[in-house]
């Protein structure tokens, strides 16, 4: 543009210069009226010309420089037209990361919910272990206690029996004390005392005497079974410690399986209350990455929304290029139309100014011719005025 205007600048100067000089040559070389008129009019019609010529420049450079603006707007029209394209890339490619970002989380999320169901059935599997191993435990210690139930029971019917026995045998030795003095009483006495009473003592003694003799036939069976239950009695006892001992191995056993079972009871205490808190832990985090993913999904929806209002604003803006870029083939086929008429008229503009310039140098040369006789009249006058003054000297 200011190149344009530098040039359209020097040919309006060239336009005066030209102007100046026509009229300084049309003054010069006009010797009457008729000439100066005709002198004066073909300076006018050069003048006219060159005018128009310099207007048909004008308003091609002015074409030009609108062409070139059209130009510069379709390629700032093409640079935004990339820029929304490259935005639209940016955008699709972090909606496809997001896209990702929110699979990758749901298969975390998957994965967690499937340690805490296994970690569930872990818990409920020591639980129903832990169950059946105190209802063992509980069963264990209730035998345990019913077998020293028994032997305790058994301790005390030895003993009752124990204590029958003694009384029995007391009995039967103050039975033998009381019988031994009767007895001699009756020997003692049955000469004193009649026969009545001495037949009476007599059936009485023999009335004890049997008694005694069944008496002692009683203790006799009552020693056998008292032997015969003592030694039962010594292998039921031997029996009854080998089942104690046998009981007290039992009872260390479940009293150390106890231990064991309280021990591993603990641990599954300790371990149920690790895998609480670990569910916790994956809940919080199942919690926060369902937040997450809500976050992300709302990212994605906004993200979409964006994608298609972008869309929108590029058929908008892809419809006003065309527009624009419709209405600009329009303006350059008329500006083509009129560079080419303007072509025209400029090569048309061009041969008239060859022949004002045909003119102008034809009126130069009437110039130069109409100065060299100016001289020459000059000269002469100067040598005639000369000669005057040397005739008048003289």
């Amino acid at each position: 543009m200011p190149r344009d205007l530098t040039r359209t600048e020097a040919l309006e100067r060239e336009l005066l210069r030209a102007l100046d000089r026509c009229e300084r040559n049309a003054m010069r070389t006009s010797t009457s009226t008729s000439k100066r008129r005709d002198v004066d009019s073909q300076a006018f019609r050069d003048v006219s010309n060159f005018k128009s010529h310099i207007d048909d420049e004008i308003t091609r450079h002015d074409d030009d420089a609108r062409a070139h603006v059209h130009s510069m707007e379709l390629n700032a029209l093409a640079i935004a037209l990339a820029r929304r394209d490259a935005e639209l890339s940016a955008v699709h490619r972090e909606m496809i990361e997001l896209r990702g970002a929110l699979e990758r989380a749901s298969g975390d999320a998957e994965a967690r919910a499937r340690d805490v169901a296994t970690s569930t059935m872990t818990i409920d599997a020591l639980t129903i272990e832990l169950d059946t191993e105190r209802r063992v435990s509980i069963d264990t210690a209730e035998a345990l206690e019913r077998a020293i139930e028994r032997a305790s029971r058994t301790s005390e019917r030895e003993k009752a029996l124990e204590e029958a026995l003694e009384v029995e045998r007391a009995r039967r030795r103050r039975a033998e004390r009381d019988v031994a003095p009767a007895r001699e009483r009756g020997r003692k006495e049955g000469a004193i005392e009649g026969e009545s009473k001495a037949a009476a003592m007599m059936g009485v003694i023999e009335g004890l005497e049997k008694e005694l003799e069944r008496v002692r036939g009683r203790l006799r069976r009552r020693d056998d079974d008292a032997a015969a239950g003592d030694a039962e009695r010594r292998r039921e006892r031997d029996a009854r410690d080998v089942e104690r001992e046998t009981l007290r191995e039992e009872v260390r056993t479940l009293e150390s399986e106890r231990e064991r079972l309280r021990a591993s009871l603990k641990a599954a205490y300790d371990a149920n209350a690790s895998l609480k808190a670990t569910c916790e832990r994956n809940a919080d985090r199942s919690r926060a990455e369902a937040a997450r993913r809500v976050e992300l999904a709302e990212r994605v929806v906004t993200l979409e929304r964006r994608i298609d209002d972008m869309r929108a604003q590029h058929l908008d803006a892809e419809l006003g290029y065309k527009t624009r870029l419709e209405k600009t083939l329009e303006d350059l086929r008329s500006s083509r139309n009129e560079v080419v008429s303007e072509s025209k008229a400029r090569r048309e503009a061009e041969a008239e100014l060859e022949r004002a310039k045909s003119a102008l140098e034809s009126a130069e040369t009437r110039e130069r011719r109409v100065a060299e006789a100016l001289e020459h009249t000059k000269s002469a006058r100067t040598r005639i005025e000369k000669a005057y003054y040397d005739a008048d000297r003289r």
